[in-house]
């Protein structure tokens, strides 16, 4: 949903779907309260700031679109994972290409929640893969603290008798 106009509200709204995707400059009235997911569609030069912002927002996920003509790579992964940390809400992915199983578990590994594909072409073959992902690593599970180095502070107490002054 992209305009502005009364009447195609109406209808998005009378319209029986399981979700909407929005993007940042749709006014909030568009917005439904209830009965239907509420998705924003992220642009890709939105700060850490802008980001952070977006658990606060009256949104159920979050969208990004993955360049459909490349591979995926460590850097579209890195990128997911900035999202992902910052806007701590459900990530799914938009595309229209049919990534190999290895491409598909990364991305389940990494806490994508779903993917929303744009077009039927590769659509049997997409769910196969799917259907097919293992469960998330338990590796990456329960990763959200940093593990630091500690010293452990000198003992205060002291080693012997104090001597008394006269």
């Amino acid at each position: 949903v992209n305009t502005a106009d009364d009447e195609l509200r109406k209808k998005v709204f009378e319209t029986d779907c399981d979700f909407l995707i929005f993007e940042d400059n749709t006014p909030v009235a568009w917005i439904p309260q209830e009965k239907v997911g509420r998705i924003l569609e992220l642009r890709d030069d939105l700060s850490d700031i802008m980001l952070n912002t977006i658990e606060d927002m009256p949104i159920d996920a979050v969208a990004v679109k993955i360049n459909s003509e490349k591979a995926i790579t460590l850097d579209t992964l890195m990128q997911l994972q900035r999202v992902i940390s910052l806007t701590d809400c459900q990530v799914v992915i938009e595309t229209e290409t049919n990534y190999a199983q290895s491409e598909l578990q990364a991305l389940c590994d990494l806490g994508i929640s779903g993917l929303l594909v744009n077009g039927s072409e590769n659509l049997a073959a997409m769910k196969g893969n799917v259907l097919n992902l293992k469960s998330p690593s338990k590796r990456k599970k329960n990763k959200t603290a940093a593990l630091l180095p500690r010293i452990s502070p000198q003992s205060t107490e002291p080693s012997g008798e104090e001597e008394e002054d006269d």
